[in-house]
């Protein structure tokens, strides 16, 4: 998903992402090269809650929208290469 006002793109992470993480890794640098900021949520946590990923999101627009993009990683998911706002 991608939203171009705020530059943000949400990746939903099936299954393959556990054997293909350089790859993510790679598209997620480009996108930040494009001053885009990344958002990796597995596809487990949407089927679980799927609120608390659109409450995630929402709160990650709002901190775009009132702040520059950092990189920096997510404690929420150890292990994927989530990036979001400080």
């Amino acid at each position: 998903l991608y939203c171009p006002a705020l530059q943000l793109a949400v990746e939903v992470d099936g299954e393959i992402h556990t054997t293909q993480q350089a790859q993510d890794a790679l598209r997620d640098e480009d996108l930040l090269e494009l001053g885009c900021v990344v958002l990796r949520v597995r596809n487990e946590e949407v089927f679980a809650c799927v609120e608390a990923v659109a409450e995630r999101i929402l709160d990650l627009c709002a901190r775009i929208a009132d702040s520059s993009p950092r990189i920096v990683r997510s404690s929420s998911n150890v292990g994927v290469a989530d990036q979001a706002l400080e």
